[in-house]
């Protein structure tokens, strides 16, 4: 599937660039934090462990993420499927802000190809704090 350049933010493509194949892209398994079977594709990544980052993420249906706290800003464009959250069921072309100190828990009965930006990324090795 290719995306154009109106339905992605402008910073994420190289110049020159006006599309690109998500099938280029390198992902690799998440299995943490109730994300089996799905897998991400870094676009950018801060040095630091808690720095931003961006990445196309796909969930496999049936995926349940556990509720979670926000260090930092967090931004979800939906490219493919719907995700179901706190906020309602977000379906291709939705768009989903979460302030710094947010909380919310999402999933996907039907999978899902997200976008995600990261003010401060969420530290997937550890269980969140209750």
């Amino acid at each position: 599937m290719t995306y154009s350049l109106d339905k992605l933010p402008r910073f994420l493509l190289p110049k020159g660039m006006d599309s690109f194949e998500v099938s280029e892209l390198k992902f690799e398994p998440v299995a943490t934090m109730g994300r089996k079977d799905s897998s991400i594709a870094w676009l950018f990544k801060s040095e630091e462990p808690d720095g931003c980052a961006a990445a196309i993420i796909r969930y496999a249906p049936g995926n349940v993420r556990p509720p979670h706290k926000h260090p930092g800003a967090e931004i979800i464009y939906v490219l493919e499927g719907e995700m179901k959250n706190s906020q309602g069921v977000l379906r291709k072309g939705d768009l989903a802000l979460y302030p710094t100190g947010s909380s919310h828990q999402s999933s996907s009965e039907v999978g899902c190809t997200i976008l995600m930006v990261w003010e401060r990324l969420i530290r997937m090795d550890i269980p969140e704090e209750k």
